[in-house]
C-alpha cells in the first residue's frame, strides 16, 4: 500500500492549513510513481537535446531548460506530457513529443504537424529501465544504453530523418534517401525482411506499398512468371508466393494441419498491407 512521505516541518505556531499544504506538496514531489515518470521524461528530453533538438515552452515560444519543463509539469493535473521541439537550423518546423503512461508502459508519440502529421510511436516498459529500491522509490537507471538506443532508433532518428528529407538534406539513415535508392536496398533483402522494414514507420510503409517495388521483386524471385491478370504487382507476387508455398506443402505436408493451413491462405491475399502476412505463411 502506498504511504505518505512526511518531514520534520511541523511547527505548532503555524496554522493547520499550512501543514496540510506543505504535506500535499511534498507527497506530490516525491511520490514514487511520479518520480519514476519524471525520471523517464527527463531522460527522454536529454536524449532529444543531445541529438540537436531544442526544447521549447510552446511551439512558438522560447527555449526552456529541462528542469523548468519538469517543474512546470508538476502543476498540471494530467499525467500526459507534451513537449515541443525544433531541430537546430529548422525553426520553421516544430514537432511535438507526447508521452502517455499506462501503468508500467509508456507510449511515446512524435509528430510533425507541418508535415501533415507525420508520426512515429513506440512503447517503453519503465520497469526495464528504472530501478526501484526496497522501499518502492525509484533510485537509478538500468539498461541505459539499450533505452537510449531504442529512443534514437524508434523516435529520434526517424523524426530527424523526415525533417532533413523534407528540406532536401541527406541524412545517415533510410529516411533521408530517395525512394529509388531505398528500392535498391530492399531488393537485397528477403521478402520477409522487406515486409518487416515496412512496419518501422509511415514513410517506409508507403515505400513498401509501391507497385514498382513489387514489380522488381517479382522479376527477382519469379523471373519466369508473367502477370496475366489485372492484379497489381503486389497481388501478383502474393499469388506466386502462395502457389510456390502450396506446392512445397503438398509434397511435404499433404493431409497434415500444415497443408490445411496453407489451403486457407487465399483469404489473406487482400491483406498484404495489414502487415506481416509472411508470418501467416
Amino acid at each position: 500500500m502506498e504511504g505518505k512521505y512526511t518531514t520534520g516541518l511541523v511547527n505548532k505556531e503555524m496554522p493547520p492549513q499550512f501543514h496540510e499544504t506543505v504535506s500535499t506538496i511534498i507527497d506530490a514531489l516525491i511520490k514514487p510513481e511520479c518520480l519514476k515518470w519524471d525520471l523517464f521524461i527527463a531522460l527522454l528530453l536529454i536524449v532529444m537535446k543531445e541529438n540537436n533538438f531544442v526544447l521549447l515552452k510552446t511551439t512558438e515560444g522560447r527555449a526552456i531548460s529541462i528542469p523548468e519543463y519538469i517543474l512546470n509539469g508538476k502543476t498540471k493535473s494530467s499525467s500526459i506530457r507534451e513537449a515541443s521541439f525544433v531541430l537546430n537550423g529548422f525553426q520553421n518546423m516544430p514537432l511535438k513529443i507526447i508521452a502517455c503512461p499506462f501503468t508500467d508502459v509508456t507510449l511515446i508519440i512524435a509528430t510533425i504537424p507541418e508535415m501533415h502529421g507525420e508520426t512515429y510511436s513506440h512503447c517503453i516498459t519503465l520497469s526495464r529501465y528504472i530501478n526501484t529500491s526496497a522501499l518502492g522509490i525509484p533510485s537509478d537507471y538500468i539498461n541505459l544504453t539499450e533505452l537510449i538506443s531504442v529512443l534514437r532508433d524508434r523516435i529520434i532518428n526517424p523524426i530527424k530523418g523526415s525533417i532533413l528529407h523534407y528540406h532536401k538534406y541527406p541524412s545517415p539513415n533510410l529516411f533521408g534517401l530517395p525512394d529509388d535508392i531505398v528500392h535498391k536496398i530492399l531488393l537485397c533483402l528477403a521478402v520477409r525482411d522487406v515486409l518487416s522494414v515496412g512496419e518501422s514507420c509511415k514513410k517506409l510503409y508507403r515505400i513498401i506499398k509501391d507497385d514498382p517495388l513489387w514489380f522488381r521483386l517479382c522479376n527477382r524471385d519469379f523471373p519466369d512468371q508473367d502477370k496475366t491478370s489485372e492484379d497489381s504487382w503486389c497481388e501478383t507476387y502474393i499469388k506466386l508466393y502462395l502457389s510456390e508455398q502450396g506446392e512445397r506443402s503438398k509434397s511435404r505436408y499433404y493431409g497434415t494441419s500444415g497443408f490445411r493451413q496453407c489451403s486457407l491462405l487465399s483469404r489473406y491475399i487482400r491483406r498484404i498491407s495489414d502487415s506481416r502476412w509472411e508470418v501467416i505463411l
